[in-house]
């Protein structure tokens, strides 16, 4: 599988629900192989860009309550930055709580929350 494939099936469940971060992860190491930490990261980086580009928002985990509340910066960089450091802070891969969260508009509230 490619990236391009990862991308598509990730919009495909973004049409129904809310694309998590390590939803993502798991995706570049299943189907794209990259099961070592800094080499999921960059190509998690690559895919979530892309979904940005495809019109995917980012907000807030689920945790912090029942809507989706889209972030006021949707600057990819500003984004893939917040990815760099939490990762980073972690140590590796996301769990299920963490962010950002990915959907399409119509599942978005705005929110003051930023990256």
């Amino acid at each position: 599988m490619n990236i391009e494939a990862v991308v598509e099936g990730l919009m495909g469940f973004a049409e129904d629900d809310r694309v998590p971060l390590w939803m993502i992860c798991c995706d570049v190491e299943d189907e794209l192989g990259a099961a070592e930490p800094e080499r999921n990261l960059e190509v998690t980086l690559v895919v979530v860009r892309e979904l940005l580009k495809r019109g995917l928002i980012a907000g807030d985990s689920p945790v912090h309550g029942i809507h989706f509340k889209a972030w006021s910066i949707q600057d990819p960089e500003v984004i893939l930055d917040f990815i760099r450091r939490e990762w980073s802070q972690r140590g590796g891969f996301p769990e299920w709580g963490d962010g950002p969260w990915f959907a399409l508009l119509r599942f978005c509230r705005t929110s003051h929350a930023a990256a």
